[in-house]
């Protein structure tokens, strides 16, 4: 006979603390110049972090379409020392011993560290993530599924189109509008109420961007100072 209790059981580690991360202008460090590691590099530099590669050689990745932003290469292998300073760091060579060795380097000094296919060794892992402006969608496994986020990544793909992102910014425009028309906290709180219950997915179907931006300019004429 099946039990219908709930069950007990209390999982064999913490779950993950999921939280995203204002890396401008932060040292990051990426160990590994190949393929894997320029894809580390180039999503590092795209939140604006200050990125040092340690690589012997770059791969053609990296060598001949160097990614724009704050980034510098020490041509070596890597050192104990590369890691001071670092938030984080992403051990991404094709070396597992030297991978786990960037990760005991940066558990010393404090520094998380994410090991390319080692989720065991990693102290963070890095979501599939769907980008539509400010929203920012993001799927993760725990580093166990990554083929799973990834095709879980892809419907959300399909279902958050880039008119979402446009959406999110004319929300953050009413909230501005709101506080500069001086309206009381309980007013603030009852316009958010309103623009929260807009169906949004439905108003951008019917007709995109205009009519979402009457939908919500309509909702701020309902309130004065």
């Amino acid at each position: 006979m099946t039990s219908t209790e709930p069950s007990t059981e209390q999982p064999t580690e913490p779950r993950l603390y999921p939280v995203a991360l204002r890396l401008t202008g932060r040292p990051c460090l990426v160990v590994g110049g190949g393929a894997v590691a320029a894809r580390k590099v180039r999503s590092l530099l795209e939140a604006g972090a200050a990125v040092t590669v340690v690589s012997p050689e770059l791969g053609a990745d990296l060598a001949t379409a160097r990614p724009e932003g704050l980034w510098s290469w020490r041509p070596r292998a890597f050192k104990a020392e590369d890691v001071d300073g670092c938030l984080l760091a992403v051990a991404a060579t094709d070396d597992p011993s030297v991978n786990l060795t960037v990760a005991s380097a940066a558990a010393r000094v404090g520094a998380l560290c994410n090991v390319v296919d080692d989720p065991r060794a990693s102290d963070f892992f890095v979501p599939s993530v769907i980008q539509r402006g400010h929203l920012q969608l993001t799927v993760a496994t725990g580093g166990l599924a990554p083929a799973v986020s990834a095709a879980i990544r892809r419907r959300l793909d399909m279902e958050f189109p880039v008119e979402w992102g446009e959406a999110v910014a004319i929300l953050g425009r009413a909230r501005e509008e709101a506080s500069a028309r001086g309206l009381s906290a309980d007013a603030r709180r009852e316009l958010a109420r309103e623009l929260a219950d807009l169906d949004i997915d439905m108003i951008l179907t019917g007709g995109g961007i205009p009519s979402f931006t009457e939908a919500v300019a309509a909702c701020i004429s309902r309130f004065s100072a």
